[in-house]
């Protein structure tokens, strides 16, 4: 059977004003849609994943700019008028439950909380009453944006600053390039069981030779790397450090050509210190020379996987596959290192700590998911649990 898969690129989307989440492309929508169904590029934060719209103001007030049309080629180029507003339902009915029980000073708990009005396009401060026609009809969406003054404001907007985590560089328009798409359908596509592996093959067309190049780089890397991420996940069956983990995928692959494979960097796949490994014509001898090269690579990348990288893509601890903690020792070690530390100095005590002047760690309470590790042994080591996904 042979498979076709078109794929565009995502990007100009646009999400509608509106409280319901709904989007088009931006390129393809005719002026009498624009104007009845009014939409802004769609955004998102990729530290928190909240998400929302992108406008531009006016160069004075909060209310949009007339010209709705340019708003990405004004971020490019660092306008500072530019404003990511994130769509807050559930600070919005926070805030209406506290003023109904009569709360006062509301905007120190939700500080970044405005309303944008669709119709007079205008970033509100005071929520308009639950009786208005606006109210009533939908067309006042409650969000979060960057607040302060408009030095501070235009200094976060330029930096992506994200309104509801804070985080810096976060705030990105909604879209994937077409390599992303082309690696993770290759991936959902050829980590079918029910596909056989003589039939897991793929031709890939681009209009580029420079696209062809990238394409083929940017697979063979994607490949190996779901691939190496499948493999540690089969042999991790149990809570345990990364070099036994190591091993255990090492264990496994020891059969067969491609699983041991699988382990190898595409880049150093043709290496005459790692072909050995798994090549299934090379002798046992320089298999048995090559494996340390591999071990030590291994340990490498699951460091990356586990450590650098663990938050940065679809990795094992992302995907809430695994889960990854610190064993530093027994309690009563960590609380010897702690005194060490701080010496008879008690500047960096809080007032009042119960038993701050006493020596009994019984008094500091210390407790640590590694209290069973081997006495004397203080240096932290990283292992990894199964996580139970709750359905």
């Amino acid at each position: 059977m042979e498979v076709t898969l078109w794929i565009r690129e995502v990007t100009r989307v646009d999400r509608a004003l509106s409280s319901l989440p709904s989007f088009r492309w931006a390129d393809a929508a005719s002026e009498q849609t624009r104007a009845e169904e009014p939409a802004r590029p769609a955004l998102y934060c990729r530290s928190c994943g909240r998400s929302g719209w992108g406008i531009v103001l006016a160069p004075t007030g909060q209310k949009e700019k007339d010209d709705q049309t340019h708003v990405r080629r004004d971020r490019k180029t660092g306008d500072p008028r530019f404003r990511a507003l994130l769509h807050a339902p559930g600070e919005d009915a926070d805030y209406r439950t506290r003023a109904e029980a009569g709360e006062i000073n509301l905007e120190a708990r939700h500080p970044g909380l405005r309303w944008y009005s669709i119709n007079s396009r205008e970033i509100l401060t005071r929520r308009p009453a639950q009786e208005s026609t606006e109210a009533k009809e939908g067309l006042v969406l409650p969000v979060l944006t960057l607040t302060g003054d408009e030095r501070s404001i235009a200094e976060d907007s330029t930096n992506d600053v994200c309104p509801s985590c804070g985080a810096k560089e976060s705030i990105r328009f909604l879209g994937s390039a077409v390599a992303t798409l082309l690696s993770v359908s290759l991936t959902t596509l050829f980590g079918d069981d029910a596909l056989d592996n003589t039939e897991k093959r793929a031709l890939i067309f681009t209009d580029s030779v420079q696209d062809a190049a990238h394409r083929a780089g940017y697979v063979n890397q994607r490949s190996h790397t779901m691939s190496l991420r499948s493999a540690l996940r089969g042999a991790l069956r149990a809570e345990m450090p990364i070099e036994e983990w190591a091993e255990a995928a090492l264990d496994d692959a020891q059969a067969r050509p491609f699983d041991r494979y699988r382990l190898v960097p595409a880049a150093l796949s043709e290496h005459q210190r790692f072909k050995p490994y798994w090549d299934p014509k090379a002798p046992a001898s320089k298999r048995s020379r090559a494996k340390p090269h591999v071990r030590r690579r291994l340990l490498f990348d699951i460091a990356l996987e586990v450590g650098l990288q663990s938050t940065y893509g679809r990795t094992l601890e992302a995907t809430g596959s695994v889960t990854v903690h610190v064993s530093a020792g027994r309690a009563n070690a960590l609380v010897a290192l702690a005194r060490q530390a701080l010496g008879t100095d008690q500047q960096g005590v809080l007032d009042g700590f119960p038993g701050h002047q006493r020596r009994g760690p019984a008094r500091l309470g210390a407790r640590h998911p590694g209290a069973h590790a081997p006495r004397g042994r203080h240096r932290p080591r990283v292992a990894l649990a199964l996580q139970e996904r709750r359905r």
